[in-house]
C-alpha cells in the first residue's frame, strides 16, 4: 500500500477544530494564526479568541509566571490586533498585564479579567485612577477575579497592600458585578483586614463578592448597606474573634 503525506490544509475543517479543541487557545492562536487563509479563519472562531489565558500557570498556583518575550511580542503585534474584538475574557498576570492590555486600542467586548498579582508594592499602581488602564476597568469590566502568591501573611505591609488594591478596585470599577478576591490560595496566606476604621469604599453594581477577610467582624462591614445590590456573599474568616466595635446596618 502506497504511503502519502496529509499535510494539515488537506483535513476538513471540522476534523481540524476537532484536534483543535485539544489544544490550549494560547498554542493554537501562536502556532497557526497567519499560516493561511484557511487556518486564520479557523482559529479566529469564537471557540479559540473568546477566552485567552496569557501566562503560565500550572499547579500550585504559586507558580505562575509571564510568557516568553518572544511569544508575547508575537500577540501584542500580531495576533491581538486581528482579533481584540473577539476578546472577551482575559488572563494574565501583572508583570505583562499592561503590555497586554494597552497592545491594541479597543477590546471592545472584554467584560472579565483574571488577574495573578505578582508583586503587591509595584503591581499597586496598575489598580488605581492614575493606572493607564483606568479606563478598562471603569467602563468594561463586569467580573474580575484576583488571585497571587501563597506565602503566609506576616507582614502588615504586605495585609495593607492587598487590602488597598482591593479597595481601589470596588472605587474604580463602575460596572463590576462579579468580585473574587485571593479565593484560590490557602486559608492564610491572603485576606482583607481594614483595622478600626470603617473603609471607605462602595459598590452600587456589586451583586456577588467572595472575600477573605481577618477577623469576623470584619466580614460585617460587607453588610453595612455599602453593597446595595449584592446577592451573593461568600465569606472565609482567618480569626473568630469577640467584637471591639459596632457596625451599623444600613
Amino acid at each position: 500500500m502506497e504511503c502519502q503525506d496529509i499535510k494539515l490544509s488537506d483535513l476538513p475543517d471540522e476534523l481540524l477544530l476537532i484536534i483543535f479543541k485539544k489544544l490550549k487557545n494560547v498554542e493554537i492562536l501562536y502556532s497557526l494564526m497567519d499560516i493561511s487563509k484557511q487556518l486564520n479563519q479557523i482559529v479566529s472562531d469564537p471557540i479559540f479568541t473568546r477566552e485567552i489565558t496569557l501566562m503560565k500557570q500550572i499547579t500550585p498556583i504559586k507558580d505562575t509566571s509571564s510568557l516568553p518575550d518572544f511569544v508575547l511580542d508575537r500577540f501584542c503585534l500580531e495576533i491581538l490586533p486581528k482579533i481584540h474584538d473577539k476578546i472577551q475574557w482575559l488572563k494574565l498576570e501583572t508583570l505583562s498585564m499592561e503590555r497586554i492590555l494597552l497592545a491594541v486600542n479597543n477590546y471592545s467586548n472584554l467584560r472579565q479579567l483574571d488577574i495573578f498579582i505578582m508583586n503587591t508594592e509595584t503591581d499597586m499602581q496598575l489598580f488605581t485612577n492614575t493606572s493607564y488602564l483606568v479606563h478598562i476597568f471603569q467602563n468594561q469590566i463586569v467580573t474580575l477575579n484576583i488571585n497571587g502568591e501563597e506565602d503566609l501573611l506576616e507582614d502588615h505591609l504586605e495585609i495593607n497592600r492587598q487590602a488597598e488594591i482591593f479597595m481601589n478596585i470596588l472605587i474604580m470599577c463602575n460596572k463590576l458585578r462579579h468580585f473574587k478576591f485571593y479565593t484560590s490560595v490557602p486559608i492564610g496566606t491572603a485576606y482583607i483586614s481594614f483595622g478600626i476604621e470603617s473603609p471607605m469604599f462602595l459598590s452600587p453594581t456589586l451583586v456577588e463578592l467572595h472575600i477573605v477577610v481577618y477577623r469576623f467582624d470584619e466580614c460585617l462591614f460587607l453588610l453595612d448597606g455599602r453593597f446595595n445590590q449584592l446577592r451573593i456573599l461568600f465569606v472565609k474568616t482567618f480569626h473568630i474573634l469577640s467584637l471591639k466595635r459596632s457596625i451599623i446596618n444600613k
